[in-house]
């Protein structure tokens, strides 16, 4: 096993997240990628029983998994992807471990789309707030929030909606159709989600309400 240095990896990427993130990234930013996607990653990853090795790029992909949004905020996977290509040979990894790296980054893209057990624990660790009790609602706030800033870069289908509930809409939605990939996430997180869920939908209730009277 080639064992690649890591801590430079980290301290690389911290700085370029630092100097080169837009401040209107209020969900996509240094607090999401260091003390969220990483951390929950390596929860996912200990429960799961990976090697050290796989330990290790579990942790790179998450490190460098939204490290693209310097240079651009739409489709910015495989930026990140040519960052790691370029950078991480300088950190000691080899050929084989930046292409599992370079799969671990892309599988995030929406839809997910992971191809085998590492990136299913990637793509868990980025949607592990979904099963959060206050990080959800806090997560959700920050997403619209941000949408909204980057509306314009943004393809037509995909724009931040007109309301705030339609956002809520969009989001339980997407919650009735997400699936966690491992059993770890699903022990985890999958109740708290189904809770979200069913107070999204009872807040839509409401809004439903509201609306009924005041059209009458």
């Amino acid at each position: 096993m080639s064992i690649p240095n890591f801590a430079r990896a980290y301290k690389y990427v911290i700085q370029k997240l630092e100097e080169g993130l837009s401040p209107t990234l209020f969900y996509h930013n240094i607090h999401h990628t260091k003390n969220q996607v990483l951390r929950d990653t390596e929860v996912l990853a200990e429960t799961e029983g990976v090697s050290a090795e796989e330990m290790v790029l579990l942790r790179t992909g998450a490190l460098y998994h939204d490290l693209g949004f310097i240079k651009q905020y739409w489709d910015n996977e495989p930026l990140g992807v040519s960052i790691a290509e370029e950078t991480l040979p300088t950190f000691g990894y080899t050929v084989g471990q930046i292409e599992i790296v370079r799969g671990l980054i892309l599988a995030t893209r929406i839809p997910q789309s992971p191809k085998n057990s590492l990136e299913q624990i990637l793509c868990d660790a980025d949607m592990y707030n979904l099963g959060g009790e206050e990080t959800f609602w806090m997560a959700g706030d920050c997403l619209l929030r941000e949408l909204l800033s980057h509306y314009k870069v943004i393809p037509m289908e995909f724009h931040p909606p007109y309301s705030i509930q339609e956002w809520w809409e969009r989001q339980c939605r997407f919650l009735e159709t997400h699936s966690y990939f491992t059993s770890a996430a699903q022990i985890l997180r999958e109740e708290g989600k189904q809770r979200n869920l069913k107070s999204m939908r009872q807040l839509l209730h409401m809004f439903y309400q509201k609306n009924r009277q005041l059209s009458e």
